[in-house]
């Protein structure tokens, strides 16, 4: 191989390595931005009163990782946290497709009312 060969081939190494490393900080930043949104409380203008539910009240499930609980019933709202599969909440509302939820802590948010995501029963 002549020197000129080698050096494109050095060159494309460094391009693909110079890559990689691109788009693992993306994924890093982006892995590390989700987790500390989880970690964070939610704003004390979302945290209602805990009260027990009364019996004809209905239960949410999640049942999938990666659902957002948002601040507002649209796909825009602030993500308030990820929540997790099997997590139970309260079902307190609705507005067109989406499902007003308050979790154990007296936390109120909104999901979206895809049977993919959710199942509510009594």
């Amino acid at each position: 191989m002549t020197g000129i060969g080698k050096l494109w081939r050095a060159l494309l190494g460094l391009i693909v390595v110079i890559g990689l490393i691109v788009v693992l900080n993306s994924w890093w930043g982006e892995y590390r931005r989700a987790t500390e949104s989880q970690k964070s409380s939610a704003p004390a203008a979302v945290v209602a009163t805990a009260t027990p539910a009364p019996a004809n009240q209905k239960t949410v499930i999640v049942l999938t990782a990666g659902l957002n609980l948002r601040d507002k019933p649209d796909a825009t709202g602030k993500t308030l946290r990820g929540l997790k599969r099997g997590e139970q909440f309260i079902l307190v509302g609705t507005s067109g497709t989406w499902l007003q939820l308050r979790d154990t802590k007296g936390v109120l948010g909104w999901v979206t009312n895809n049977p993919a995501y959710i199942k509510v029963q009594k």
